[in-house]
This record gives C-alpha cells, structure tokens and sequence, in this order.
C-alpha cells in the first residue's frame, strides 16, 4: 500500500496503490495528498469486505451486444428489439460505443440528452435513456462494472405529440379510394379496431370468433422474420368487439380469398402483406383522393379519436387500444376537433344560461 506522487506543471499529483494477492488497485491522480489517502481506505474497506469490483474493460458497444443478445429476448419481442437497436445504432453508439463502460460520466449523457433536445422529442430522448440504462444496470447486477452512471442523469419528461387524424369524412373518403387496393382490408380494420400494423398482418382466421363477435388479438407479425410473434406488452392482448355489420364486411373478405389460406391480410400468392405495400398504396389513394398524407399509425390515432368521441368512454378505449396507461389515451391518441370543441362549449353555455 502506498501513495504515488508526481510532479507537473501546476503542482503535485497523489494516486492511491493498494496490493493484494497479486491484485493492484490504482486510484485516479489527485490534486491533495488527503483525497488520495481516502481512495486508499477505500479500496481496503472494498478488498476486505468482499465489495470490490474489478471493472471490465469492455466497450459500451460490446457490452450492449451482449444485453441485445442475452438479456433482451427475455423481455421484448423480436420487433421491439429492433427498434432499441436501430435507436442504438443512430444516436448512441457514435458517441458512447467506443468508450470503456466503466469510463461514462453522468454528466457526459447528460449532456448529449440536452444536445438531442434540439432535434428529437422527449419521448425519443427517453427511448435512448432507457435504453442506456437497461445496459449499465444489467453489467452492475453481474459485478461487471461499479455503479450505473444513469441513475443521475435526469431524462426528460415525456410530453406525447398531438398527432394528424382524419375526419369521419375523409375516413370514408379514403375507404372508398382504397377499395380497388389489394391492402384495402388491412386499413379497414385499422380504421374499425384501431389495431396496430403489426398485429393486423399477424391476424389468422382463427384469431376471429364470428360466433362471439370477437378478434382476439395474440399475435404481432415480426417485420424481419415475417412470422408470427408476442405482442409488445401484456396490455396488448385483448379483445375487439364487432358489429354485424363489420363481420358482414369479414365474411365476404374471406369468401374472395383463397380457401386455403389462413391468413386474413394476405398478399395475392397468400402470404404476409409486407409493410411497404401498404405504405406505397397508402401514399397514392391519398394522392388521388386530396387527402392529407398521414402515417399508417395515424389510422390508430383517427380510430381512437373518433371512438372516444362517439362512446366518450375513456375505459373503453384505452382497453379496446391496448394501452397500459389511460394517460397514453388521453395525452397522446385523443383528438378533440373544432366541431367537438364547439359542441362542448354550447353544451356548457346551454347548462348555464349564457
């Protein structure tokens, strides 16, 4: 055990050296001989209380390889996977993928986080968070590393977007266009359940009970395999309930199909839609109706917005959308339109006499 000194040029430097069974622990270099003492107990209290840690080597890169590969498939699915890795790749990975994980400062993220502010959405900038965080918490739970740096990082708060919707007007107007489309059953299902793209395309006949009036939704399409996998959270299971009309609708889809295929969206040779069919169709019937142009997930926002609106059940429709939190349905899928808006303060005016 000792103290290091050596001399630059504004002064004295003092780092701790501890030995034990051929393990050397050295302490950073610092400025007061005092802080470098206190380094020293430091690492005798950690030797012999069984609390050291030798701290990997690894790169931040390396070790969210092997969180991606061993820890993530526990708890996500293959597409949700995906996702954190192409989050991964664009943003975190230039700047953090190189260092040695034990070397990332607090503030170092920090500061990228308020750097990101500039360009992202907070609830982008919260994916990245998280998922920094699951890969520093995972290598401290197997002894790899000492502390996780993420703990004091402050991520900001989520402020959900106000997303485009449509009208019941251009709905029908868009349905309409899109009938001569071979994708034409895909968005109607999307604007009469609000289902997600992913679990449209997963939808087998099996998963409809025309007895009970039902989709079941199970099953979400993996968009690299193109099969069948979990859904994204256990909220999203769930059952949609249909009208007589809307099975009417089901039941001549599938009288037009091929009988042997079990698949309800299926392309003309009886597979899986794939997902840039429907957005390039969905680009050209916008184009020929006038329509806004508008995502495929914004049919899941019309849906809900014009659900609620109808039922003005906030339950129902956080249930029938397979949101974990009511506040998701009410912060960032509820739309209220002009036409609502004047309606409530009529309604009010009306209640008060003005």
């Amino acid at each position: 055990m000792s103290i290091e000194t050596k001399e630059v040029k504004t002064g004295k430097r003092y780092r701790a050296n501890v030995y034990m069974k051929g393990e050397r622990l050295t302490g950073s270099w610092r400025k007061q001989k005092k802080e470098a003492e206190q380094d020293e107990v430091d690492f005798k209290h950690q030797l012999f209380s069984g609390s050291y840690v030798k701290e990997t080597k690894k790169t931040f890169d390396e070790c969210a390889q092997i969180y991606f590969d061993l820890t993530a498939p526990k708890h996500m699915n293959a597409n949700t996977i995906y996702g954190e890795k192409c989050y991964y790749d664009k943003h975190i990975k230039p700047v953090f993928g190189d260092r040695q994980i034990a070397s990332i400062k607090p503030y170092e993220v920090q500061k990228l986080w308020t750097e990101k502010e500039e360009s992202l959405s907070s609830s982008s900038i919260t994916r990245m968070h998280n998922i920094m965080n699951k890969v520093f918490k995972q290598f401290v739970k197997w002894d790899e590393i000492k502390r996780n740096p993420m703990s004091k990082v402050e991520k900001p708060r989520i402020r959900y977007k106000r997303t485009d919707v449509w009208s019941k007007e251009e709905v029908k107007k868009f349905l309409m266009c899109a009938k001569d489309f071979q994708t034409y059953i895909v968005f109607w299902i999307a604007l009469n359940t609000g289902m997600r793209q992913g679990e449209i395309l997963a939808l087998h006949w099996d998963d409809i009970d025309f007895e009970r009036q039902e989709i079941h939704v199970k099953y979400n399409l993996d968009r690299m395999t193109q099969k069948r996998g979990t859904l994204k959270t256990e909220s999203s299971e769930r059952i949609i309930y249909l009208t007589d009309l809307q099975l009417d609708v089901l039941k001549k889809h599938k009288k037009s199909q091929d009988p042997k295929t079990d698949i309800v969206c299926s392309s003309t040779v009886g597979t899986y839609i794939m997902p840039r069919n429907i957005k390039r169709a969905m680009q050209t019937i916008c184009d020929n109706t006038g329509l806004k142009q508008i995502r495929f997930h914004d049919l899941r926002h019309t849906h809900g917005t014009l659900f609620l609106s109808v039922t003005k059940d906030v339950k129902a429709t956080q249930e029938r959308l397979g949101h974990a939190d009511v506040r998701m349905t009410l912060e960032r899928y509820v739309h209220s339109s002009n036409k609502v808006h004047q309606e409530t303060a009529n309604q009010y005016a009306d209640f008060m006499g003005v």
